[in-house]
């Protein structure tokens, strides 16, 4: 059955257990061009943005450095080394002083194991980045309350290889955000189209006028909001318009 996000707590009610005074963690101040952890490095800590702006950077194929989001405070880093026990998928360097929050690699596993809601929540932001580029997709121009009240509303939910998400006749016009996993979008003509983790989508019974089916191509991951939501969003929050803009 779909679940709210982290069962209804806000990511930043989550995170705050890290800034609790019995965490051991300690206040670190990365001034302006600074690293704070390389690409492929091995993972020591987990760190919170308290302040400032960080960079987040990755090798392309070429060798060339490419920007792929920007961490602000309130955002989390460096977790994915910890918990997948391999190097850190990118660069992170402050393009202005800032100010995070280390909580050393002992202290975050302590931590974790009394709160399994904020394992959790790590464990899934982590296998599906895609939903945290959404966040980065949106943030630059969308406010915190926005941002806040649009996950508090998403719901998660798991779908099998060879589930049927969409058809002719059963469309609920809920806006979708592919987290991880592969869709594929057939056409009646018999085209099809791969939605992979980060696409967002409208579950219809039509694109362009025509009729099509969305299906499972593997073990996926859906978050979805009721279309009555999003319009109600929308209302409240013209900035979210963006979100209309489906198929991406």
């Amino acid at each position: 059955m779909p679940e709210r996000c982290i069962e209804g707590l806000e990511v930043m009610h989550v995170l705050s257990l890290f800034s609790q005074e019995s965490v051991r963690s300690e206040s670190v101040g990365i001034p302006f061009g600074s690293v704070v952890i390389d690409e492929g490095g091995a993972g020591d800590a987990s760190y919170m943005v308290r302040s400032g702006r960080l960079r987040v950077i990755k090798r392309a194929a070429d060798g060339r450095s490419e920007t792929t989001g920007f961490l602000y405070a309130g955002d989390h880093f460096g977790e994915g080394a910890l918990l997948t026990g391999r190097g850190h998928r990118a660069t992170v360097r402050a393009v202005e002083d800032s100010q995070v929050l280390k909580v050393p690699r002992d202290e975050f596993f302590r931590v974790l194991k009394k709160e399994p809601e904020l394992e959790a929540y790590l464990q899934d932001q982590v296998a599906n980045i895609a939903y945290r580029d959404f966040t980065r997709y949106l943030k630059g121009s969308v406010s915190g309350e926005a941002m806040s009240e649009l996950f508090r509303r998403l719901t998660r939910e798991e779908v099998t290889e060879g589930t049927t998400v969409s058809e002719p006749g059963g469309s609920r016009g809920r806006f979708c955000l592919l987290g991880s996993g592969e869709l594929e979008m057939i056409s009646k003509d018999g085209s099809a189209l791969a939605l992979v983790a980060g696409d967002f989508f409208e579950d219809a019974d039509t694109l362009d006028g025509e009729p099509r089916r969305i299906r499972s191509q593997q073990d996926s991951v859906i978050y979805h909001l009721d279309r009555a939501d999003l319009d109600s969003l929308i209302y409240s929050f013209p900035e979210l318009v963006p979100l209309t803009e489906i198929t991406r």
